[in-house]
């Protein structure tokens, strides 16, 4: 079994993509709501926490991340001051940390409101090429990286790159309720990504209050 847990992780997992040292990089720590419990999930503790190690490494670097809007307001809340807690006491200053006040409820809007923030804030004070670095959970990371390719395909100068982080899910969340199912959940609907693009939006998980 342990031989078969190896090789899907040889396939479906991406080798993470090198750190520019000359361009602009945005950092993007995918976050995972909050758990039954009201505390971050380890997978969103690892991202914010690979997040900063990388701002920290890279003088021409900021993080932007999208909370999500699906656990209701206070949760929201929560979820952004949590991250940010990690965030700050990993050593990244403030002034370099921005975030959506509102949440979204998918990876499609995620990507979407990171363009919107790379075209509409990045781009204004930043002429040159810009990096953006996506950090997921293993298993997420190639849907992740897809979906945000296929959303930035409208941008100029603008790559996507991505690095994984290995999470632990314990069946204490909302909408994962183990490794093997949040799995074979990202494995389906990255097939429906390749074949549907955006419109595979409408299949993404749902979460339940």
């Amino acid at each position: 079994m342990a031989g078969l847990a190896g090789l899907i992780r040889r396939c479906w997992g991406i080798s993470d993509d090198a750190i520019p040292e000359n361009d602009k990089i945005v950092v993007v720590p995918l976050g995972y709501t909050l758990d039954n419990s009201g505390a971050l999930p380890d997978a969103s503790q690892k991202t914010a926490r690979m997040a900063a190690a990388i701002a920290k490494a890279i003088p021409e670097s900021e993080i932007f991340f999208v909370p999500a809007n699906v656990l209701g307001p206070e949760a929201l809340k929560t979820e952004i001051r949590l991250r940010l807690r990690i965030l700050q006491a990993e050593g990244v200053s403030r002034s370099r940390i921005s975030f959506l006040r509102v949440g979204i409820s998918s990876t499609f809007g995620e990507a979407w409101e990171v363009l919107s923030y790379v075209l509409g804030t990045i781009r204004r004070h930043y002429g040159g090429h810009v990096n953006v670095m996506v950090i997921a959970d293993w298993p997420h990371t190639r849907r992740a990286k897809k979906i945000f390719e296929l959303i930035f395909e409208r941008a100029m100068n603008v790559e996507v790159l991505a690095r994984s982080v290995e999470g632990e899910w314990d069946g204490n969340h909302p909408a994962v309720k183990s490794s093997r199912s949040w799995l074979i959940g990202n494995i389906l609907h990255y097939l429906l990504v390749l074949v549907l693009g955006e419109k595979a939006e409408r299949f993404q998980r749902k979460y339940k209050k």
